[in-house]
């Protein structure tokens, strides 16, 4: 066996671990309570990593010949990537805030970047999942022809036409929401300040990763080569098993790298005229004497209004001044 036979069977088989860990992984989402609809659609996005890896990863045509019915399920949601990440971002960066009640507020969302963005984002996929239906119904004989274009029915090469049209635009679309969230999270920021926290590290060389693989592996679909699109998905699988494992080592990770992204958000002081004495003890009469923390709808933008600031300010305030 030659050396590419033997890098082509690793990236198949860590292709299809890292997909069942990620099953594995949505299940889980969907057992925590209380749950929420960003761990829904946190669960969706472990679940199409899966489909992914598996389709690329294990190749089309072992899918087509194994397991049919999953040949294709990944092509909708790459109208939905963005909209998934970001639950997954704002689910996994809630969890600190469940050990104190106290510390709501100051672990809440940044505004405008974490935030259900709303149901207007479901559109594009519903429209991909209705021009990608056909394909989800077609016999396991039909699919194959499909893929390799061999029958000479003209409507169902019309349809294989349509359909790679859709996949090329999806992963057009889910290239751009990788990119678009990682500018907007101000994550370079991040990744070259200087920092030698282990955690900081992790982060930085896992985007230096991400950042060179992704794009490779989206357009490595335009090409006919098996092996070259299984590697670059291998390479993606190693990338997210240890973001996985990174989890249980530094069980605040996300926390982490949550407050040093705010850290870096504070160019120019917003509170520089306040009276920040004053708003501290108002935040304490808050949640001492109105039990606010027991609120479970608090929110940062509801506490700021209570003291009479703006979100901004307050979570500039509770980071940087008082070091919650």
């Amino acid at each position: 066996m030659s050396w590419i036979e033997y890098l082509n069977s690793f990236a198949f088989a860590i292709s299809g671990f890292t997909g069942g860990v990620m099953v594995l992984v949505a299940i889980g989402q969907l057992m925590v309570r209380p749950l929420s609809s960003g761990r829904v659609l946190a669960a969706v996005l472990f679940v199409w990593t899966s489909l992914f890896l598996w389709n690329i990863g294990l190749g089309r045509r072992w899918i087509l010949e194994h397991t049919p019915y999953l040949f294709g399920l990944q092509v909708p949601l790459y109208f939905l990537i963005g909209l998934l990440m970001r639950a997954y971002l704002k689910s996994a960066l809630d969890r600190p805030a469940k050990a104190a009640p106290s510390a709501n507020a100051s672990e809440a969302q940044t505004p405008g970047v974490l935030e259900f963005p709303g149901y207007i984002h479901f559109v594009p996929f519903a429209v991909a999942t209705i021009a990608c239906l056909p394909v989800f119904l077609l016999s396991q004989e039909h699919k194959i022809a499909l893929l390799l274009r061999g029958t000479d029915d003209p409507a169902l090469n019309l349809y294989g036409s349509i359909f790679d049209i859709v996949t090329y635009l999806g992963l057009l679309v889910a290239c751009f929401a990788f990119v678009s969230l990682f500018f907007r999270l101000r994550i370079i920021a991040v990744a070259w300040d200087g920092s030698r926290s282990p955690v900081v590290w992790h982060f930085r060389a896992l985007l230096l990763w991400l950042a060179f693989t992704i794009p490779l592996a989206m357009l490595s679909q335009y090409l006919g080569n098996p092996v070259f699109k299984r590697c670059l998905v291998a390479t993606i699988a190693l990338a997210i098993l240890w973001l996985y494992l990174l989890e249980y080592r530094y069980p605040r990770f996300f926390h982490t790298i949550d407050q040093e992204l705010r850290a870096r958000s504070y160019s120019k002081s917003k509170i520089e005229k306040l009276d920040t004495a004053a708003i501290q003890a108002q935040l304490e009469r808050a949640m001492l004497e109105e039990r606010l923390y027991a609120d479970e709808d608090l929110t940062l933008e509801k506490l700021a209004a209570f003291v009479g600031i703006h979100a901004s300010q307050l979570s500039e305030l509770l980071n940087n001044v008082m070091g919650v």
